[in-house]
């Protein structure tokens, strides 16, 4: 039984691998065909040519805009039409997702249209879908916002392109219609014939996305869905500076910039206003609660927290890994257990429970640590470090995913308008960020002696491993109240001191994931022994 769960487990790892940058998955051709209809509607139909040795389906991942809704997928090869499944299972193996499709609702507007691969190798897929709500009306315009093709599907992409068409209510053309690209290099533009063509430069990198801005003139759409605020900024008019006036505006701007960095600096460190007005509200928070800020969302706090610094933050996304290992651990996702042939060395088990991932780059990193634990499915920190050296170009892109997932649902909560900027509304949560922080400060270095909330010990640990205090909370808990912690540590199949040596292990690991190889060789820093 156990071998199965580790089989399916390792089924996990497709699509968004940091190795689709091998020859073992690649994407030759994806030509995306889109028409408009009169009510702000859109069939889509995709042309995939794709090879894989490795994954067991694919998938096509949807960001919506509020209240647009995906249906009608249709999958089909060679003129085989798949079968449409209402309880998609990553789970399944490739024999059993064999000539099968289905959605997966990943969350409020997000979703991912997944299909089989059926067997390794070559594959043309024709994919059709029917999007409600793309075009909707504007105050003063009508038009959408649409990821196309997303980051790191299958790495580089060698030919996509994006063709937009309207039924036959009317053509649009040059006069009526405005476009922006993002994401990517490479042109989009309206034609004379009414149709969109945006194609990239070459390869579209996996770093890369295909994002479309379309503005229509009104009167083009009659959509059935209407939002009652401005269409998205295009900045059509916007002329370049000559290289004159860049030096004299340089000129100009310079004195006051560094009086500015001079003023910031005595500020900051003289009196002590460290934190983003933008972000909480206040430079200075004295603020401290035991509630779990935004929802317990890792890669969201991370992102708070590192945007909300006035000279940077503490700790950066060296944390992040350690983070999402913990969670894993402390969901059992991963077994930790004293390595028989050195006492001092731990080894992470995958025991085959899948975890419920906040995110894909979540997905992406447990995919990337079940092919560093290889096929029995056993690691230790080390084996991770070294995996991460190898891939160490593709891993560095890692923490722009992330951010960019974070983003998303910061952005979609009303909670951040700017990637440093929080709402009004949306101050009343950032600030937890902080206030749990000073909370738990407190109590490692012994302002308090208990904590409040005996049972979200699982949140502040991984939080405080974010914060760069996951030792000393540890060390903490053990003291104040050792009965509960062991039988806190036991539950997850370690003892009280097996736990710390185990927190400290992924700490360490977690800071040197990112350091280039001769830079891990000469750390000095307190980690376990062989791990």
């Amino acid at each position: 039984m156990i071998s199965k769960a580790l089989l399916a487990v390792s089924s996990l790892a497709c699509l968004f691998s940091f190795c689709a940058f091998s020859q073992n998955r690649s994407v030759k051709r994806l030509d995306i065909e889109v028409v408009l209809n009169k009510d702000g509607s859109a069939d889509f139909t995709q042309y995939w040519e794709v090879t894989s040795n490795t994954v067991t389906e694919w998938f096509y991942p949807i960001l919506l805009s509020d209240n647009m809704i995906v249906s009608d997928l249709r999958v089909e090869e060679d003129s085989v039409a798949f079968s449409m499944v209402d309880d998609w299972k990553v789970e399944r193996s490739l024999e059993e997702k064999k000539g099968l499709c289905g959605v997966v609702e990943k969350g409020k507007n997000n979703v991912e249209l997944c299909w089989g691969f059926g067997d390794y190798g070559e594959h043309s897929w024709k994919v059709t879908f029917h999007v409600i709500g793309l075009v909707q009306s504007y105050d003063d315009y009508d038009g959408f916002r649409f990821r196309f093709i997303s980051r790191n599907l299958a790495g580089d992409r060698e030919f996509t392109s994006v063709s937009i068409t309207t039924s036959d209510f009317g053509p649009i053309n040059p006069g009526n219609t405005k476009i922006r690209t993002e994401g990517f290099v490479g042109d989009a533009e309206v034609l004379t014939d009414g149709s969109i063509l945006a194609i990239p430069d070459g390869y579209l990198e996996g770093r890369e996305e295909l994002i479309l801005v379309c503005r229509f003139n009104k009167g083009i759409f009659a959509p059935d869905m209407s939002r009652h605020e401005l269409f998205y900024p295009m900045h059509e008019n916007l002329v370049k500076d000559s290289s004159s006036g860049k030096i004299l505006k340089f000129i100009l701007l310079f004195i006051p910039i560094l009086v500015a960095i001079f003023w910031m600096i005595f500020n900051g460190t003289i009196l002590g206003r460290k934190y983003s007005k933008r972000m909480y509200g206040h430079r200075k928070i004295d603020a401290r609660w035991p509630d779990i800020p935004l929802d317990g969302n890792i890669a969201a706090i991370t992102e708070v927290y590192k945007n909300g610094w006035r000279f940077g933050a503490e700790n950066s996304e060296d944390t992040l890994v350690g983070a999402y290992f913990m969670k894993w651990i402390l969901e059992k996702a991963i077994r930790i257990f004293v390595d028989p042939e050195k006492s001092t060395r731990l080894i992470m088990l995958f025991t085959g429970v899948a975890p419920d991932f906040e995110n894909d780059p979540e997905r992406v990193l447990f995919e990337c640590a079940l092919e560093a634990a290889g096929p029995d499915m056993m690691m230790t920190c080390k084996d991770f470090e070294n995996w991460t050296s190898k891939h160490r170009q593709d891993y560095l892109k890692w923490p722009d995913s992330v951010s960019d997932a974070a983003q998303a649902w910061l952005k979609d909560r009303k909670i951040l308008e700017t990637h440093n900027r929080a709402t009004t509304q949306g101050r009343q949560e950032t600030i937890g960020v902080i206030a749990l922080k000073n909370y738990l400060t407190d109590f490692v270095d012994d302002e308090c002696s208990y904590l409040d909330d005996n049972s979200h010990w699982k949140e502040y640990i991984i939080f405080s491993q974010l914060m760069g205090l996951s030792e000393r909370l540890v060390e903490k808990l053990r003291a104040v109240s050792p009965p509960r912690f062991e039988s806190f540590a036991e539950e997850r199949g370690m003892n009280s001191e097996m736990f710390a040596a185990m927190v400290s292990a992924i700490r360490s690991m977690s800071t040197k994931v990112f350091m280039s190889p001769f830079d891990r060789k000469f750390l000095n820093h307190r980690s376990c022994d062989g791990c």
